[in-house]
């Protein structure tokens, strides 16, 4: 019997539109910097606020400017990864006939059972907060009612 595989999914609204955040997230390099990360010449390694590292062996990455999605396929030791990220445009709410405009970003990610895999997870975890947590600043937050 095959374990099943540690889903993580985690999804962040902002106030602004898509082409706003496509600016900002162009490619696997850009990405990586927002979620403390930084593209090596096999890998991508990112980096906790409280230091812990995982370094992904990228074994496939596709990078889909139109479809404004990233992903990735790689390993860390014995887990495989199946990993990617996409943004595209929402209407969280419709008030007095105003429509917000906003854009949601979405990672998710899937990673084999291994001896380390729920270590991974937790690390992931930590490392998509914190890169939510920026980009929510950087972006201006979820959108609310019109003023």
């Amino acid at each position: 019997m095959t374990a099943e595989p540690i889903l993580i999914d985690d999804h962040l609204v902002v106030a602004c539109p898509v082409a706003e955040v496509s600016r900002r997230l162009s490619d696997h390099s850009k990405i990586a910097a927002w979620f403390s990360g930084a593209v090596e010449s096999t890998s991508t390694v990112v980096t906790t606020i409280a230091g812990q590292r995982l370094a992904i062996e990228n074994v496939r990455e596709r990078w889909m400017p139109n479809d404004q999605m990233l992903t990735i396929d790689g390993r860390l030791g014995d887990v495989w990864l199946h990993a990617h990220l996409t943004v595209f445009g929402v209407v969280p709410s419709v008030i007095d006939s105003h429509v917000d405009v906003a854009t949601e970003i979405w990672v998710h990610i899937e990673l084999s059972n291994g001896p380390d895999a729920q270590q991974i997870s937790t690390v992931m975890r930590a490392v998509i907060a914190h890169g939510f947590d920026r980009l929510s600043i950087e972006l201006g937050g979820p959108p609310g009612p019109p003023s």
